[in-house]
């Protein structure tokens, strides 16, 4: 219901960073307007895109090449969760997760 990406904490983008690693940490929609699989699906999209449309930003214009062995997939509290998911399901070198819900059984 409320966050952004602005929750990371900086030290943290910036210690990936300083190993090599593309932190793109996009914000997603959130609660009440969506459901979590919406935010599931807006996440695995963003990286798809970095993956593709900013790799090809990044080669032309700063020559970097972006593969999935430079992406570090980063979230925190439902972020976490989802960086998560996305680390499940795409391949990444690092997922950071800070604060996620792991199980949606334990009451």
């Amino acid at each position: 219901m409320i966050g952004s990406s602005e929750i990371i904490p900086q030290p943290q983008i910036d210690w990936h960073a300083s190993h090599g690693l593309l932190v793109v940490i996009p914000n997603y929609r959130l609660a009440p307007q969506v459901n979590g699989a919406t935010s599931l699906a807006d996440s695995v999209e963003a990286y798809d895109w970095a993956t593709s449309g900013l790799a090809d930003i990044m080669k032309s214009q700063h020559g970097v090449d972006v593969s999935a062995a430079s992406i570090a997939v980063m979230g925190h509290s439902s972020g976490g969760t989802i960086a998560l998911h996305v680390g499940s399901c795409r391949p990444t070198k690092a997922v950071t997760a800070f604060y996620p819900s792991l199980y949606f059984s334990d009451e």
